[in-house]
């Protein structure tokens, strides 16, 4: 995480998490993770919608130096999350409910951040 995270996981000289965690940064990312998440899963029934807005944070990730592979492994953390708040009601169809949106805004975000100059809007560039 502190590859994905460098400004909020702090780590010192024996690998060890810093206590002085920018809380505050964590907090306001893990809220627009959330808000995100809320908002495919509002939007599943309209895809060209929820694909364009996927392409485009992927576009805003790239800018920051975000690579596919690092938004995958934050699956982990999500999952236990998920775990940890809704306990008994984190069955295993729901997991794999939740990993099945996880996967499908990985692929819309990998769109975007390997093509971080087409319209989000129009997709039908992508490939050309």
């Amino acid at each position: 995480m502190k590859t994905i995270f460098p400004k909020i996981v702090q780590m010192n000289h024996d690998n060890k998490l810093e206590t002085n965690i920018d809380k505050d940064m964590l907090q306001r990312h893990a809220v627009t993770v959330m808000e995100g998440l809320g908002a495919a899963v509002e939007s599943l029934d309209d895809s060209r919608f929820l694909n364009s807005v996927l392409i485009s944070i992927g576009q805003t990730h790239v800018q920051r130096q975000v690579k596919p592979h690092m938004v995958k492994k934050l699956w982990p953390s999500l999952n236990y999350g998920l775990q940890e708040v809704l306990e008994e009601y984190y069955t295993k169809s729901v997991e794999e409910a939740w990993k099945t949106v996880y996967d499908y805004i990985c692929v819309y975000m990998k769109l975007g951040m390997e093509n971080p100059d087409i319209d989000p809007d129009n997709t039908s560039e992508i490939g050309r």
